[in-house]
């Protein structure tokens, strides 16, 4: 009897990898250009007047709505092979989720949501926020990482305006939080962001001296290729954007 629940067992659980391996996507050259939606967030938090605070309702309407419509999230690494190779997942309305600074409440409030949904996303983090108040601490970003969903991304180490350092300080904001994102979490961070979008020439030679392939924007738009990689633009997601309106920022025509 117990090797026949054994059996039984391990023909469901053949069945069951069979069907998650099936749901693996098939890799195309893109018809034209790529071209796709980078989300932006940051807080998720009700903070009326605060256009940057995103509520929990509001972002798990979004995140439904994206699952229901069948979207595939995209982490950093095939966001960069879209963007590189004008590869695209087969059949899939594409979009890269984002969010900025490295909230506490991306791990207490859209980690939750984005596990129910089972969509990836990737924190944009600034490294010397790490274990300070409101921000993400090193046991949440681990447990992130766990999840498979969650990426990490540099947003430099003190989020200051690029455009007012000089190469050698913008340098260092590249490469020492690149360093400690590795360092700490075992993540070679290939995306960078430029803090509240301010950069300039020097930047982008930066950030591509520093080994990081693209680099994100504030600029509104979908991000292509042509565009530059280390000017790659995002669609802000502000507070209160109705539905209709964030479903006509994301809809492939």
């Amino acid at each position: 009897m117990k090797k026949l629940l054994c059996l039984i067992t391990l023909i469901i659980g053949l069945g069951t990898f069979s069907t998650v391996q099936a749901k693996k996507v098939t890799w195309v050259k893109a018809q034209g250009e790529a071209s796709f939606p980078i989300l932006m967030y940051h807080s998720i938090d009700n903070v009326p007047g605060n256009g940057l605070c995103v509520p929990k309702e509001q972002l798990e309407e979004e995140m439904a709505w994206l699952h229901k419509n069948d979207y595939y999230t995209l982490t950093p690494k095939q966001a960069i092979r879209v963007l590189t190779k004008n590869e695209v997942p087969k059949d899939k309305k594409i979009v890269w989720i984002t969010f900025d600074d490295g909230y506490a409440n991306n791990y207490t409030v859209a980690l939750p949501i984005l596990k129910k949904y089972k969509l990836k996303a990737t924190v944009n983090m600034i490294t010397s926020s790490i274990n300070t108040n409101g921000m993400l601490t090193t046991d949440q970003i681990k447990k992130m990482q766990k999840t498979k969903l969650i990426s990490f991304e540099s947003h430099t180490v003190r989020h200051v305006d690029l455009r007012t350092l000089t190469p050698e300080q913008q340098d260092n904001e590249a490469v020492d939080s690149k360093r400690t994102l590795q360092k700490d979490f075992g993540i070679n961070s290939r995306s960078y962001c430029y803090p509240a979008g301010r950069y300039n020439d020097y930047s982008k030679v930066s950030a591509k001296n520093a080994g990081y392939k693209v680099a994100l924007t504030t600029q509104p738009g979908w991000a292509k290729a042509s565009d530059g990689l280390y000017d790659l633009k995002r669609v802000r997601i502000p507070a209160q954007m109705t539905l209709d309106s964030f479903i006509e920022s994301v809809a492939y025509k």
